[in-house]
C-alpha cells in the first residue's frame, strides 16, 4: 500500500529518525577552526580558515545560501552546546505562517555541533520531505511553527530537544547539539470545508466539494453519506458537525454472501479512508487503480476489529477512534493527530 499504508503506524519521520551514514572524521581537518559542510553531500566535512564565502554567521554557526540549491553550513571549533533552542529567520517567507502540528513539506539540512558533520539531508536524497510536526523532535515542534512558505530557517536544537542521551544513529553524538537548516516549500496541512456536507469522490485523493446537502441517492448514517455501488468508487460526504468517535463503529450497506472473514486473516479488499474532521479523502485504493491485499494483524486496530465478520461481496463503513486508528503521530499530511478515520471498505475475497 501507498505512504498511508494501514499496515504500520507512523515511523517517526526519516529525516529525524533515520540519519543517513556518515565517514570516520579526518583528524587533519578535526581541529580547523572552521568546518564546512555542503549539505548537497553526507560526506565528511573541509576543513577552513574561515567560513564559506557569502555566509550569514550567527555566532559559531555560519549558512550560505543559494536559491533552489543545497546550504553550505560551517561550524566553528569553539561551538558550545546549546542551552535553549534558537531559531533565525535566514530568508522571511509569504503567506500565513504555519501553525503548531501542521503538515509541512520541507527541504532541511542537520549537522551536529560537536561533530561538525552533516548527519541528514534532503538535498543529498534528491527530494523534498513531508511529515506533520506532531511526529518529530521537540526542537522541530517548537521552531518550525511561524515559518512562512519560502522562507529558510536556522534552528540550533539543544540536546534535551533533540535526542538527548539515546540517538537513532551513531551520527549523532548523545546529548549532542544539533544545526538544522530548513526552507519551507508548503503547509500541507488539510483545511476543512465550510459547507454542511464535504462530499468525496474515492477516484481521487485530497479533492472535496462543499455541499448543502449529501451525494445524491446516499445511504446516510449519522454524520457520513455514501453513495454508489459495491466495486464501484464510492462517492463519501462528510457533515460539517461530525463529532470524533469514542467507539469504533461499523456499518454494512451491503451484506456479502461469500464466507465470513475471521480475525487475523489475509484479505484482498478496495477501500477509501477520509478524515471525519479535515473531511477528505487521505488514501484510496479506487484511486491507485487496484485492489489491495494483506494480513488483518498487520493493520490498525480499528481495521483488526472492524474487518472481522464481513462476508466477501459485502461493503462495510468504518468509524475509527484516533486512539485505534493513529493517535497522535499519523503516518503522513493527509490525516490529523488524533483524528476520527471514516473508511468505506469492499471485501473481495479471503486469501489463503
Amino acid at each position: 500500500m501507498k505512504s498511508f499504508r494501514l499496515l504500520a503506524p507512523f515511523a517517526a519521520l526519516a529525516l529525524l529518525v533515520s540519519a543517513c551514514g556518515g565517514a570516520d572524521e579526518d583528524p587533519a581537518t578535526d581541529s580547523a577552526p572552521w568546518a564546512v559542510n555542503n549539505c548537497a553531500l553526507i560526506a565528511d566535512y573541509t576543513g577552513a580558515d574561515e567560513p564559506a564565502a557569502g555566509s550569514t554567521i550567527e555566532g559559531a554557526v555560519a549558512v550560505a545560501s543559494t536559491d533552489d540549491s543545497a546550504p553550505t553550513i560551517s561550524i566553528a571549533a569553539e561551538a558550545t552546546p546549546a542551552t535553549s533552542l534558537q531559531t533565525i529567520d535566514l530568508i522571511e517567507g509569504t503567506g500565513d505562517p504555519v501553525a503548531a502540528g501542521a503538515n509541512i513539506t520541507v527541504e532541511y539540512c542537520g549537522v551536529g555541533l560537536s561533530s561538525r558533520k552533516v548527519f541528514d539531508s534532503s538535498w543529498s536524497r534528491g527530494e523534498p520531505a513531508s511529515f506533520p510536526l506532531s511526529g518529530v523532535i521537540p526542537g522541530w515542534q517548537e521552531g518550525i511553527p511561524g515559518m512562512k512558505p519560502g522562507g529558510e530557517r536556522l534552528l540550533i536544537i539543544p540536546g534535551p530537544l533533540a535526542y538527548g542521551p539515546n540517538p537513532p544513529s551513531a551520527d549523532i553524538l548523545p546529548d549532542e547539539t544539533l544545526v538544522f537548516v530548513v526552507t519551507l516549500i508548503s503547509d500541507d496541512t488539510p483545511k476543512p470545508l465550510t459547507q454542511a456536507w464535504a462530499i468525496s469522490d474515492c477516484t481521487e485523493v485530497g479533492g472535496g466539494t462543499g455541499a448543502n446537502a449529501p451525494a445524491p441517492d446516499s445511504t446516510v448514517e449519522g454524520p457520513v453519506a455514501v453513495a454508489g455501488q459495491m466495486e464501484e468508487a464510492p462517492t463519501v460526504s462528510i457533515e460539517a458537525d461530525a463529532t470524533p468517535a469514542t467507539t469504533l463503529q461499523t456499518i454494512d450497506l451491503t451484506t456479502g454472501s461469500g464466507p465470513e472473514v475471521a480475525a487475523g486473516a489475509s484479505v484482498t479488499v478496495q477501500y477509501c479512508g477520509l478524515g471525519l474532521t479535515s473531511r477528505r479523502v487521505f488514501d484510496s485504493s479506487w484511486a491507485r487503480g487496484e485492489p489491495v491485499s494483506f494480513g488483518l494483524d498487520g493493520v490498525i486496530v480499528g481495521w483488526q476489529e472492524g474487518i472481522p465478520g464481513m462476508q466477501v461481496g459485502g461493503r462495510r463503513v468504518l468509524v475509527i477512534p484516533g486512539d485505534l486508528a493513529y493517535g497522535p503521530t499519523p503516518p503522513g499530511a493527509g490525516i490529523l493527530p488524533d483524528e476520527t478515520l471514516v473508511f468505506v471498505v469492499d471485501l473481495l475475497a479471503i486469501d489463503s
